[in-house]
């Protein structure tokens, strides 16, 4: 009966790979916060009407770059199942 309580190589290598996409996924939770967070300030502080074309640009690159980290932990999540599937192949 132990035995049964005993978890198999693939519900761990899947457990490890859930809890990895887990911390990268909060990770992208964050920082979409924060940049929610920065722009309702800009709009509550209205400082939107007071920028330049210069002050708009650099937020651009902001965006860009957040947007960039949430595809690249996207694509790492995938690769992390990817990965993960290939090796619980060999247990079926």
């Amino acid at each position: 009966m132990a035995d049964d309580l005993t978890p198999r190589p693939d519900e761990v290598a899947l457990t490890g790979a859930l809890d990895r996409v887990e911390l990268r996924m909060n990770g992208m939770r964050r920082s979409a916060n924060a940049f929610g967070r920065a722009m309702s300030d800009a709009f509550s502080q209205s400082i939107l009407g007071n920028l330049d074309f210069e002050d708009v640009l650099k937020q651009q690159k902001v965006m860009e770059g957040n947007i960039a980290d949430l595809i690249i932990g996207l694509e790492d999540a995938t690769n992390v199942f990817g990965a993960e599937f290939e090796t619980m192949k060999s247990f079926t």
